[in-house]
């Protein structure tokens, strides 16, 4: 297979720790010419479950071979993808030290002599090696380990084998374009015989100029595996880790996003990354973030020649509609459909193969209409000349908000001192407003349906989430001690009077809110209604300043001026109230902490929601989180994102906001 290479300028994802500029860009040397050179892919596949002294995998194995097949289907030639697995019937395929070290050895030295005898006939071949491992990694004396199954704890540097030498002999080798994948956790050496896995290989400083590494979490988190209840596992089915799960899927297509018929290896990161964040959470409320480290360059893997004729022909047929050359349309659209027979939906195309046709076929009633049409806009024209000089009134339009009497403007601000700290309240005027968000919306959820609600209270609402200052005055516990009652190994992100709290349950803001009531101040935790109005303040776009997002998982100007999300944190929470307020004097409304609500939520509460003063369901099992946090893509933090979690549920990017009860 002919494979193309190029360059990509001003790429921005939100998981790219590094860019490499010391050395050669190796893919770079290929980009430009008209005829790109040939390539022979080689692989190395090691999958690790059984271990004489770490605690066992699941479904490592199960990863590699799913890989292998796809690299297959991306023109890898059987005989020169190797793998090491665990329960191999061969000794010399288990993947331990002194095997891996052979088979590594013994690729790259096929490699060499293939580069040899290329350069010895002036053949311009390129030479491609993909690793993926698939197991435990351990770190030592920051030192990090690819962990073997003959791994042992007291004598890391000859059973293990460490990263950074995988990396210089791939830079020392003759492989032009080096793609490592590891899919493992970085767990801190103990002198027990089992290891929890709950941290992350650290990221690597500084790869080798032409190494692509992609690592299945960021430091601090878990690469996990699913959670299948005993006996659940459906029959012939061969779970996979969620990482290597949603590789797998990256590289069988459907990571080509924008649909022409090449798959990339930055659409499959990227795919990669956004899917396996969203299954690890939906799996174990876990937060586990791919990232990927390059030098820039992209590398087509897979060019689908059929797909590309049918899109070219799709719109000609377009053209040729909008023509009314409905008879040829037909015949570029048939042509189409005969390429990809299963594939008509075209996801950058305003109308898809079938809906064409449909139309084709009705292009006669179609025309009548139009007729129709012309002919009442005739006489309606010549009323409209008739009627000219009679005068009309105009009416007024309906304001966005209702307005009421209650003798306060929008946003007004009020300071009440509990313990010696002040909580500023903003006023939010009964109204109403469109609650959710209309179906073109930019990363749009199907929970979100849009519906009429109306407020017939005005209420006030903390200006801010709840401070670590409001809370250790009231509960008598810091951020650090609400940390240690879910894990100790959980780190800190943000510490200070004037950061926002979190590391609290919605349990524990009930207890906060009774605290409160007793000394004087009575508040509670926001309906989901009130928060979105709140949080809206009169306006209909995706974010509160009345803009919308340019970016759903990349870096967005609008949102960077209220809000904290992946893009511009810095992985931590940062000071309440630093961003811009949206109209109404309300701060991080977008990012920085979710925010606790007082509904139970049901993802179809919308369609059945009262118009009147929404309380959310009467029952549940998981309470309505709002806002997006420091950590999320930007879509995460729209003003109609709706998420949720268990009332006993506390973690790092958690906290809440009070309202003031009537």
């Amino acid at each position: 297979m002919k494979t193309r290479l190029f360059f990509f300028v001003f790429w921005q994802f939100a998981c790219i720790v590094g860019v490499w500029a010391e050395g050669e860009n190796v893919l770079a040397r290929f980009a430009n010419q008209e005829n790109p050179q040939e390539s022979r892919k080689f692989a190395l596949l090691v999958g690790v479950t059984d271990y004489t002294e770490l605690s066992k995998l699941s479904y490592c194995v199960n990863g590699v071979h799913a890989v292998r097949k796809e690299l297959i289907k991306l023109d890898f030639k059987p005989e020169d993808i190797h793998i090491l697995s665990s329960g191999s019937n061969e000794f010399k395929h288990l993947p331990t030290r002194k095997n891996f070290e052979k088979t590594l050895d013994s690729i790259l030295l096929q490699i060499e002599e293939n580069a040899q005898e290329n350069e010895s006939k002036k053949k311009e071949q390129s030479n491609i090696l993909f690793f993926m491992f698939s197991g435990h990694g351990l770190e030592k004396d920051d030192a990090q380990y690819l962990c073997l199954t003959d791994t042992e704890h007291n004598n890391l540097s000859e059973t293990a084998y460490p990263i950074p030498q995988l990396l210089e002999k791939l830079n020392r080798s003759k492989v032009d374009f080096k793609w490592v994948v590891i899919d493992a956790c970085r767990e801190k050496f103990t002198d027990k015989k089992s290891l929890p896995g709950e941290t992350t290989l650290e990221e690597i400083d500084n790869p080798p100029p032409g190494v692509f590494l992609f690592q299945s979490c960021k430091s601090g988190q878990s690469s996990y595996e699913p959670f299948w209840e005993p006996g659940t596992i459906p029959e012939g089915q061969q779970p996979l880790g969620i990482f290597t799960e949603c590789f797998v899927e990256a590289l069988s297509g459907k990571a080509d996003s924008d649909q022409d018929g090449n798959l990339t290896l930055m659409e499959v990161c990227k795919y990669t990354t956004e899917l396996t964040s969203n299954k690890a959470w939906e799996n174990h409320q876990k937060f586990q973030y791919p990232f990927f480290q390059w030098d820039g360059s992209d590398f087509i893997l897979k060019s689908d020649l059929k797909r590309q004729r049918a899109r070219k022909l799709h719109s000609e047929a377009k053209q040729l509609f909008g023509e009314k050359r409905y008879a040829e349309a037909k015949v570029k659209i048939s042509e189409a459909l005969e390429l990809c027979p299963k594939d008509c939906e075209y996801a950058q195309f305003e109308i898809t193969i079938e809906q064409f046709l449909k139309l084709v076929e009705q292009n006669a009633e179609l025309e009548r209409k139009a007729q129709e049409a012309a002919e009442k806009a005739r006489w309606a024209e010549e009323k409209a000349k008739r009627l000219a000089n009679i005068p009309r009134p105009t009416l007024p339009d309906v304001p966005q908000i209702l307005p009421v009497s209650d003798g306060r403007t929008a946003g007004e601000r009020m300071v009440k001192t509990i313990n010696g700290v002040e909580y500023a309240f903003r006023w939010c005027p009964a109204g109403e407003f469109m609650m959710g968000s209309p179906e073109g919306e930019l990363g749009r959820y199907d929970n979100e349906k849009q519906h009429r609600v109306r407020l017939t209270k005005g209420f006030w609402m903390l200006e801010t989430e709840v401070t670590q200052a409001m809370w250790e005055s009231v509960m008598g516990t810091t951020v650090s001690q609400q940390r240690d009652k879910g894990n100790k190994d959980w780190s800190l992100r943000g510490t200070g009077p004037n950061y926002p709290m979190y590391y609290v349950s919605w349990e524990e803001c009930q207890a906060f809110c009774h605290n409160l009531r007793s000394l004087g101040l009575n508040v509670q935790l926001p309906t989901e209604a009130q928060w979105e109005y709140a949080c809206r303040a009169g306006t209909t776009t995706s974010l509160n300043n009345g803009k919308d997002l340019t970016s759903t998982n990349g870096s967005c100007y609008n949102l960077n001026e209220v809000g904290w999300y992946d893009e511009n944190s810095d992985s931590t929470t940062h000071i309440v109230g630093q961003k811009k307020p949206n109209a109404w004097g309300l701060y991080d409304m977008h990012g920085n902490v979710w925010e606790w609500c007082q509904d139970w939520f049901d993802s179809g509460y919308y369609a059945e929601s009262p118009t009147s003063d929404p309380e959310g369901p009467s029952s549940g099992a998981r309470r309505v989180i709002r806002g997006g946090g420091w950590s999320n893509f930007a879509k995460g933090c729209r003003s109609a994102l709706r998420f949720s979690n268990t009332p006993t549920f506390r973690y790092i990017i958690l906290g809440f906001r009070l309202v003031l009860v009537p």
